[in-house]
């Protein structure tokens, strides 16, 4: 099976279907994962469960509206050179 160790992944919609199911596999495979939703409760329940589910799953939560576009820059994260 391959590996994600190492890695860190954002997962958007994590708090339920698809996107939970996608952060849950990560988690599995070995990657650092942070889930995104717009409800901190449901973020928070939905983390909870991928650590119960997935012993030693390094999550954390990000709360978040990104279907609405925000004032000012597009990103706060620094671009990287490829």
């Amino acid at each position: 099976m391959e590996t994600m160790s190492g890695k860190s992944c954002l997962v958007t919609g994590a708090t339920s279907g698809i996107g939970k199911e996608t952060a849950l596999r990560l988690a599995a495979l070995g990657a650092a994962v942070t889930i995104v939703g717009r409800d901190e409760a449901r973020g928070a329940a939905a983390a909870a469960e991928i650590r119960e589910r997935v012993p030693g799953a390094r999550v954390e939560t990000l709360t978040a509206d990104l279907s609405r576009p925000a004032p000012g820059p597009r990103s706060t994260w620094p671009a990287r050179p490829r």
